[in-house]
């Protein structure tokens, strides 16, 4: 009879447990559902600034991906790499793309010098991507004609292009949406991406972002949409170069936008890349979400 009230008390609490739980949770339920909503909502939020501002604290980069095996201008074979930097944590999909092209006169350089650019754009929202390509290291910049060089880096890039279309969907890009950016030799392959020298089939790119650099293939109507940042006291490039190629391709009635930065030099993409990176941001974003 004692074990029996036991057991019965037992249950009796259980039941009663059981009660209160279904009681608390009808009553704090709604309440839970309300935080986490907020919680989207300040989520959404923070990131309506996204591909304009930095709404990502992290970025997390895979690095020495292949990318081509290309013949070198010294007949080897040579494999060329990039490196993927990714705002962490990012759930989206279709995301835009830029890849960056460091400078070095088409003769040395390393990808690892556009980082600074690739991970301030993972953080505004962007899949960001620096590339090797072939270089010649003989060359000379003021001496020699760069345009063999040149054409190496452009294949090189479009082949970059390429890569990323071909892994959109594990990227999770939107394959119609990649921009080409780039620095000094770096930035004469971003022109040539818009206006591609004769014989180079278009890439394809939604546009480019040039720094230092000039454009010296031919301009059609329908190229995509470029801005140029250039210094006024570039001896390497000149301010003219930069805004006749913009000119050319104003005159076919392409969008060619010039910012001029007063009393600079070659060094831009250091000493103004913050400027450079806002503004290249902003270019892309107004593309991507179908503003002019």
């Amino acid at each position: 009879m004692g074990a029996f009230v036991c057991a019965l008390k037992t249950r009796s609490r259980a039941v009663l447990g059981l009660a209160i739980a279904v009681v608390v949770g009808a009553l704090f339920a709604p309440a839970a559902v309300a935080v986490a909503h907020a919680i989207e909502r300040r989520r959404d939020a923070h990131l309506g600034g996204r591909y304009r501002e930095h709404v990502f604290d992290d970025v997390t980069v895979k690095v020495r991906v292949p990318y081509r095996t290309a013949v070198s201008a010294n007949g080897h074979r040579t494999t060329l790499f990039l490196d993927v930097y990714q705002p962490s944590g990012d759930r989206a999909a279709g995301r835009p793309v830029v890849i960056w092209v460091h400078g070095g006169g088409f003769s040395s350089g390393l990808r690892s010098a556009m980082a600074s650019y690739a991970t301030d754009f993972a953080q505004r929202g962007y899949v960001a991507i620096d590339i090797d390509y072939r270089l010649r290291p003989d060359l000379k910049w003021f001496e020699d004609d760069r345009r063999p060089a040149a054409s190496d880096a452009y294949d090189d890039t479009a082949a970059a292009v390429a890569w990323v279309r071909k892994h959109a969907r594990s990227l999770r890009v939107d394959p119609d949406r990649i921009f080409v950016g780039g620095f000094s030799a770096g930035g004469v392959v971003a022109f040539a991406m818009a206006y591609p020298p004769a014989g180079k089939a278009p890439a394809g790119i939604a546009g480019a972002i040039v720094l230092a650099g000039y454009g010296d293939g031919p301009v059609a109507p329908g190229a995509p949409p470029v801005v140029a940042f250039q210094g006024t006291d570039d001896v390497f490039v000149s301010w003219k170069a930069a805004n006749d190629t913009c000119a050319r391709a104003r005159a076919a009635r392409d969008r060619c936008t010039l910012v001029t930065l007063p009393k600079r030099g070659h060094d831009i993409d250091t000493v103004d890349l913050t400027r450079i990176s806002d503004n290249a941001a902003r270019f892309a974003a107004d593309l991507v979400e179908g503003r002019k």
